[in-house]
């Protein structure tokens, strides 16, 4: 999506909507050290947000509001109320 917004195919608005409703899957917990965790991604956990403010096909404000989102979730599926 973040491609898409680059190329100006989706406005600001739209691409903020789908990042702060989008349900991060889980990132890769378990490596063997540094190496691999620069080489393993998970497609459709945080990691594309990061790959894609890393390629700036996003600012950093975008960046930040997509964060807070995957915080919020986490807040949720730990039934925090905060």
């Amino acid at each position: 999506m973040s491609e898409q917004y680059s190329r100006g195919e989706i406005s600001r608005e739209q691409l903020i909507d789908a990042l702060t409703a989008w349900r991060y899957l889980p990132g890769e917990t378990k490596t063997a050290g540094l190496h691999d965790d620069l080489l393993n991604d998970t497609p459709g956990s945080f990691d594309d947000i990061e790959a894609a403010f890393l390629d700036d096909l996003i600012d950093d404000q975008i960046y930040s509001i997509a964060l807070e989102a995957l915080k919020a979730q986490h807040r949720e599926d730990r039934g925090d109320n905060v």
